[in-house]
């Protein structure tokens, strides 16, 4: 879900693409069996997830994102 939104994020500046994270985070964690809860209580689960599956694309959002890891990027959570 990550890979398709990385242009969008490059163009949209960093302040407006943490927002889209955020809802492409939400988003993901509701269709993974509605695990918002669990993000909440673990933030840095998006960055094990995304190391593990797909560590390319996490790289390429940190960049875009300008943050140390993808939890860092997290409001709301």
């Amino acid at each position: 879900m990550i890979a398709p939104e990385l242009d969008n994020w490059r163009t949209q500046g960093t302040a407006v693409a943490k927002v889209s994270f955020n809802g492409t985070v939400h988003n993901w964690a509701a269709r993974s069996g509605g695990i918002n809860a669990a993000v909440t209580r673990n933030r840095a689960v998006i960055d094990t997830v995304t190391s593990q599956h797909c560590p390319e694309v996490r790289e390429r959002a940190i960049q875009i994102l300008e943050v140390p890891d993808l939890a860092s990027a997290l409001a709301g959570f």
